[in-house]
């Protein structure tokens, strides 16, 4: 079974998971030959806590609604992690932090790319090379982020490490510690630049600084150009809009340690790259007053949150400030900032908060979590409104196009 509080302080489970990348301004790798090819994942998890993570490849996703069965899926034991670059298949071991490389054939199947299949990590004290650390910034070049402290340079073409960057050290604040937030959601690419944010927060990753911090990264010389002072509490989100303009936000625990601890308003901030001038709003500014969690930019000048109903989960008699938000208490939201409404995205039930969005080609998928992540329901969302796609058995977290 899933842990509640992984999930709603990481988004990750035991290890560490995490689900798809913003990528809207991402490096996005060639074709391979053959024709379309995508890939589901999904993690299965029984009540032993044994996983099992399931990859199915399908031709194109006109899939009707229909439930996936896993039966004719690629397996892959424990905690491993699935990813798509430069036309090929990448998984993250979950027993060594090594990833392996899979060319996908015109029918499908997986075959292991000769010379250049695995990397390793294990040399640089990271415990997982799962792809909530990572982040793709070139067709030839991605940054493993090894905590607060570095990012393991790595090309996915060789398969090779090939060095390191220090990210700038920050000190601990009245016991609380820097962390980096989770790459693969936090971290955005654009203009050449790679921005993560970090925060202060306690060993639980419960009690927050009031503010971040976003580090700036040149990808083409690998070094530090500055850093951005946010004033949000526990930044670990990032999307992009069309304009450019970098969004950053929290992720579904802000709302449980806000109401529970009184931590700090969760707040979206909006950063000018070219400036650098922040802006920041309040979820509850533009919810009536809910507390919320991944701003994601959904196209035509709209976008999509996840939003918590603090009366649904009973909030005055929770006694952590996780379970509550692990709960089947949250909507999705949509907001337009031209009209200034927002509001639920009807077609989309109350679900566990979770919400993993995959950007792929035109079009925003979003993988909504059931109760307890035993299920996974992905809609194609539109405007206000949001078309059922497929649903499957697990945490349906990882969605992306291989060609």
């Amino acid at each position: 079974m899933i842990h509640a509080k992984n999930v709603a302080i990481l988004g990750i489970v035991s290890a560490g998971l995490w689900g798809c990348s913003d990528g809207r301004d991402n490096a996005d790798g060639a074709a391979a030959s053959g024709g379309s090819a995508y890939g589901i994942g999904s993690l299965v998890t029984g009540d032993d806590g044994s996983s099992t993570d399931y990859l199915l490849l399908q031709p194109d996703l006109d899939l009707d609604g229909q439930h996936l069965e896993l039966n004719q899926a690629r397996e892959f034991a424990g905690q491993s992690d699935l990813a798509s670059h430069d036309g090929a298949v990448l998984v993250a071991s979950g027993d060594a932090p090594e990833i392996d490389k899979y060319d996908v054939g015109e029918d499908l199947s997986l075959h292991v790319v000769s010379g250049v299949s695995n990397v390793s990590f294990a040399n640089y004290g990271l415990a997982s090379a799962a792809f909530w650390n990572n982040q793709f910034v070139a067709d030839d070049k991605a940054y493993m982020v090894n905590g607060a402290s570095e990012l393991v340079i790595w090309n996915p073409r060789t398969m090779a490490i090939e060095g390191t960057i220090d990210l700038p050290e920050f000190g601990a604040r009245e016991g609380l510690r820097v962390v980096a937030g989770l790459a693969d959601r936090a971290s955005v690419v654009h203009d050449g630049k790679f921005y993560l944010p970090l925060y202060w927060t306690d060993a639980d990753y419960a009690l927050r600084s009031d503010d971040s911090v976003v580090v700036v990264v040149d990808v083409a010389s690998d070094t530090v150009q500055g850093t951005i002072a946010v004033n949000c509490p526990g930044l670990d989100y990032a999307t992009i809009d069309d304009e450019g303009k970098l969004y950053f936000s929290n992720w579904t625990g802000g709302p449980g340690v806000h109401y529970v601890l009184g931590t700090a308003q969760n707040c979206i901030a909006a950063v000018d790259p070219e400036t650098e001038k922040v802006e920041t709003t309040t979820f509850a500014s533009l919810t009536g007053g809910h507390e919320g969690a991944a701003f994601k930019y959904a196209g035509d000048g709209r976008f999509v949150m996840s939003v918590f109903d603090e009366v649904r989960a009973d909030i005055e008699s929770a006694e952590d400030p996780f379970t509550p938000v692990a709960g089947l208490n949250w909507q999705l939201w949509g907001y337009d900032p031209a009209s200034g409404k927002a509001g639920p995205i009807e077609d989309v039930g109350w679900n566990s908060g979770a919400i993993i969005h995959a950007q792929i080609d035109d079009q925003l998928y979003s993988m909504v979590p059931g109760a307890n992540y035993a299920s996974t329901v992905t809609y194609a969302i539109a405007g206000t409104n949001a078309t059922r796609v497929f649903d499957v058995t697990g945490w349906s977290f990882r969605m992306f196009k291989v060609r």
